[in-house]
């Protein structure tokens, strides 16, 4: 193989990865940011506590002593919030089976955006790498 093979061949894997990097970077962002930004629109409304329960929830992990599992817990609504009560919640208008208690209990989608953005970034990095730049592959020999 001759070198300007393996430039070409660079490049080509160089722009590959920089638009699959991209496309995966933009799909986190907007996740994140309709997840995140989009709940500005989200109903606000009152709702009586029908239910009140304590959800058991397991985790599965690989390890190198073999498959594991954690059982844990996770409060539904909590003490805060008694059966009877009324309370604000928000619901997403297109999704309305998607309510929270809180506007801050989207924020962890945050990571989302900052790690799309970063994705996007590098693959527009790796895109320019790619196209413009003249790639060497000439050793550097001891003098």
């Amino acid at each position: 193989m001759n070198k300007t093979s393996q430039r070409n061949q660079l490049r080509l894997a160089l722009i590959g990865l920089g638009i699959f990097l991209g496309i995966c970077g933009w799909s986190m962002f907007n996740q994140g940011y309709k997840s995140v930004y989009g709940i500005d629109r989200w109903l606000q409304i009152d709702a009586i506590v029908v239910e009140s329960k304590i959800e058991t929830v397991s985790m599965h992990n690989q390890s190198s002593n073999g498959p594991s599992s954690i059982t844990g817990w996770k409060p539904s609504i909590v003490n805060s919030h008694p059966i009877g009560t009324t309370c604000t919640i928000y619901v997403n208008p297109d999704n309305p089976s998607d309510a929270i208690l809180s506007r801050s209990d989207k924020k962890p989608s945050k990571v989302l955006i900052i790690v799309g953005s970063l994705l996007a970034i590098v693959s527009i990095g790796m895109l320019i790498l790619g196209a413009l730049f003249p790639w060497s592959l000439k050793r550097c020999s001891s003098g």
